[in-house]
């Protein structure tokens, strides 16, 4: 997102995906140096010069797989270039994984000869559906938009970024409860094993979260606590 990126990190959004895809071939080749003791990088948009502080290879030094998150299909497609995961965002339903993200990576993969990478898709776990239509409060934003677009929720999509954009966010939390939450990556503490058999079929990994906005941190912890204890039982 590049209001994101800029505003908030402080760093330049003009070519994301050369960017995405130059920083991705940097770490790889940071890696490279620390197995033989030397090496540099020279791309694009990054020059590392000096990876390793101290001489002698560590040729043990492990080959980590990397992830690349995204949500629109070219930085996907990025992913698919270069990446060993794809860490697919919550604000997905099952079509857009299925129609779009995967697609998206199939077609990087095959421009580079590389596997396509694995999708992880993070759900988020809450007690209620309140905590999880508040959470997904956070997440619609206009670069994410094309989620609701592709399912034919656009008008919805106005009418929630239009409550955001005023500060109505109450009234923006009502709207995804009743018309999009059914649809996108989360679940109950209660349905936890029929959402985990859901997503299941979407993604290759999945990762458990919980709500994080508006939750005090001794509230996340019991959540997570009693999330794990869900868990024991499937």
């Amino acid at each position: 997102v590049k209001g994101t990126l800029e505003n908030r990190f402080g760093v330049s959004a003009e070519h994301p995906g050369p960017m995405l895809r130059d920083y991705v071939n940097a770490v790889r080749a940071c890696f490279k140096a620390y197995r033989e003791g030397h090496g540099r990088y020279e791309g694009e948009h990054y020059r590392i010069r000096q990876p390793v502080f101290m001489p002698g290879a560590d040729a043990d030094w492990p080959e980590p797989p990397v992830y690349v998150a995204g949500v629109n299909p070219v930085m996907t497609a990025i992913a698919g270039e270069c990446a060993d995961g794809f860490a697919a965002h919550m604000f997905s339903t099952e079509a857009y994984l299925d129609e779009v993200i995967r697609p998206a990576l199939a077609t990087g993969a095959a421009r580079t000869g590389r596997p396509v990478p694995l999708i992880l898709l993070s759900i988020v776990v809450a007690p209620t559906r309140e905590m999880l239509a508040r959470q997904m409060t956070t997440y619609t934003v206009p670069g994410y938009r094309r989620v609701l677009d592709h399912s034919g929720l656009s008008g919805e999509a106005d009418a929630i970024l239009g409550a955001l954009a005023e500060r109505r966010r109450s009234d923006a939390q009502r709207l995804i409860g009743e018309n999009v939450l059914d649809l996108l990556a989360v679940v109950t503490i209660d349905d936890l094993a029929a959402g985990v058999a859901r997503w299941a079929a979407h993604a290759d990994r999945l990762a458990l979260s919980v709500p994080w906005y508006g939750i005090p941190d001794g509230e996340q912890v019991a959540i997570f606590r009693r999330l794990l204890s869900e868990l024991k039982g499937l």
